[in-house]
């Protein structure tokens, strides 16, 4: 029998064609057995290059999967990829950002020294696409009263499959749905494990989701809130 995946790299890609070569590489190239881990890829409509590109890079290796998918958006892009995931472990990828070399091992030796843990953190290199110019994240758990005000978590964590199904997954409404996610996974008294190396190079361009979130950050943040009146608004 198969051995399972520990991990499933899940990859939403949306006319990613000047990125997703660079993405798909860094996960084929971990230090990591790959028996331990594997990598689905939802095309989520492309109208470019992306498809062609993916499937001739990964035609004969049998860590990844691909599917694809009328254009629904990347919370959409994201729960059909995940619902295919065999790994107990998820990590969200975008198909323009990509992973250093020790990343998928990292992840899985943090889970395996915290098993209770709800969601594994890394740091992230954030960097600006044909800009001289980086800085380094080192994101820390702040409390869930605090995510509740504003988000401090990369969409890059690392969380259990089983807590996706709990929530029914990621939900369309906002340009924040990464924060709006980290909301309902996590509770008050959770706990959490932060790796402290860079796992994850997050490339910045004004077409990124998150540049666009922070053209509307006050609307985002209210729609947020309207989505989890229970949370918000609850009576005391």
């Amino acid at each position: 029998m198969t051995q399972k995946p520990k991990l499933s790299i899940v990859i939403p890609c949306y006319n990613a064609e000047r990125y997703i070569l660079h993405c798909l590489s860094s996960v084929w190239i971990q230090d990591a057995p790959h028996e331990e881990y594997e990598c689905i890829i939802v095309n989520d409509g492309s109208t470019d290059s992306s498809e062609s590109i993916a499937l001739k890079f990964i035609h004969g290796k049998s860590l990844f999967q691909y599917t694809s998918q009328p254009n629904r958006g990347v919370s959409a892009a994201r729960n059909l990829g995940i619902s295919k995931a065999r790994g107990k472990y998820i990590l969200p990828l975008d198909a323009d950002d990509f992973l250093n070399v020790w990343s998928i091992r990292m992840y899985l030796e943090t889970w395996a020294k915290n098993p209770d843990a709800a969601l594994v953190i890394p740091q992230v290199r954030r960097f600006w696409d044909g800009i001289q110019r980086e800085r380094i994240y080192t994101h820390l758990w702040r409390g869930y009263g605090e995510l509740l005000h504003r988000c401090f978590l990369p969409n890059s964590c690392s969380y259990k499959k089983s807590d996706w199904e709990r929530i029914e997954g990621y939900r369309d409404g906002t340009m924040y749905e990464d924060w709006e996610f980290w909301i309902r996974l996590l509770h008050q008294n959770d706990k959490v494990a932060n790796v402290n190396k860079v796992l994850i190079n997050y490339r910045y361009h004004e077409d990124s989701r998150v540049h666009k979130g922070l053209m509307n950050h006050n609307r985002e943040c209210q729609i947020i809130r309207e989505m989890n009146a229970d949370i918000y608004f609850k009576k005391p």
